[in-house]
């Protein structure tokens, strides 16, 4: 699911990122989260060995290798992310523009653990290997969780300190005191592992205009929920799209308003504050994307809504 990003931080999820080519954004870590008796240190030194192991299987792509050394519910976000775009499974994992960054070279800054999750963060020339001359100092947070005695990769961010002065300033006179924040201390919980979706019929996405309202929308297939909050959102469906029937439900909760606030309108090129689009096609490169289902009545439903999305001979023609 696509999700707004902060005005403070810019996020990205390397895997996510190598899919679907996002660009790449940001954050850090302090040591002061480490319970006793562990030492930032040692932390660090397995948190390390545990990103070169993934980081080696990326860059020689070693699937098996990449898979055990990475934490389930990322493997199987990756499945899911990359079967829904009707790619082939595990070989488009390893098609990337960009490397994983080596830390070797890195400072490492900060490294924290909560429960069975762990961050490890470094500082320095943050290389993706992507040619676009002198690479700037930023940081790079490297998360994790625990699988019995060991550490996986989860997923990586990076902080641009030249977007984010304010953060560039305190980095440079090493203090990490504002790292310690629920926004980015580990957050101790594990997400579970979504089911696997199986390979689509067709290609999926989804536009969901949402102003004024925060609305829901959930297959029943059960791989996929998109969420709108007072915004316009545009969501591959995971899982994809069936021949035929596609089952879905929808929910819209009125937002309130700020007292004194004005009535505003959507600020693209959607004139209808409230509705939904669902396109879908066979191939992303080879052909355009049918709009296979359009709502958008006057009001959003009251209750919850129960609908569907027909992919058939004739929804496929509409453009």
């Amino acid at each position: 699911m696509n999700r707004p990003l902060s005005k403070a931080t810019e996020c990205f999820n390397v895997t996510e990122m190598i899919i679907l080519m996002r660009p790449l954004f940001a954050i850090l870590l302090i040591t002061s989260l480490l319970p006793s008796p562990a030492s930032a240190s040692d932390l660090g030194r397995d948190l390390e060995k545990s990103y070169n192991t993934w980081r080696s299987a990326m860059v020689s792509k070693q699937a098996s290798t990449w898979q055990k050394a990475t934490a389930p519910h990322r493997v199987m976000s990756a499945h899911n992310l990359i079967v829904s775009q009707r790619l082939k499974w595990p070989n488009a994992l390893f098609e990337v523009p960009v490397n994983p960054p080596e830390i070797s070279q890195l400072k490492r800054v900060g490294a924290g653990v909560v429960g069975a999750t762990a961050h490890a963060a470094f500082f320095g020339k943050v290389d993706f290997g992507i040619k676009a001359g002198d690479i700037p100092d930023n940081i790079l947070i490297i998360h994790y969780t625990r699988n019995g005695s060991s550490w996986l990769y989860d997923r990586s961010q990076f902080v641009n300190l030249a977007a984010h002065p304010d953060i560039g300033a305190l980095v440079a006179a090493s203090d990490y005191r504002w790292l310690g924040s629920k926004s980015y201390a580990p957050s101790g919980i594990v997400p579970p592992t979504p089911k696997r979706c199986p390979k689509p019929d067709y290609i999926g996405h989804i536009r969901i205009a949402s102003h004024g309202y925060k609305t829901t929308l959930k297959f029943r297939s059960g791989h996929h929920i998109s969420i709108a909050d007072d915004a316009i959102t545009t969501d591959l469906i995971i899982g994809g799209l069936a021949t035929g029937e596609n089952r879905f439900t929808v929910t819209a909760k009125p937002l309130p308003k700020a007292k004194g606030a004005k009535d505003t309108k959507p600020t693209t090129d959607e004139t209808i504050p409230w509705s939904i689009t669902v396109f879908a096609t066979s191939d992303m490169q080879k052909r355009a994307a049918a709009k296979v289902f359009h709502y958008a009545p006057d009001t959003p439903p009251a209750d919850e809504m129960s609908s569907a999305v027909w992919v058939t001979a004739a929804t496929l023609q509409r453009r």
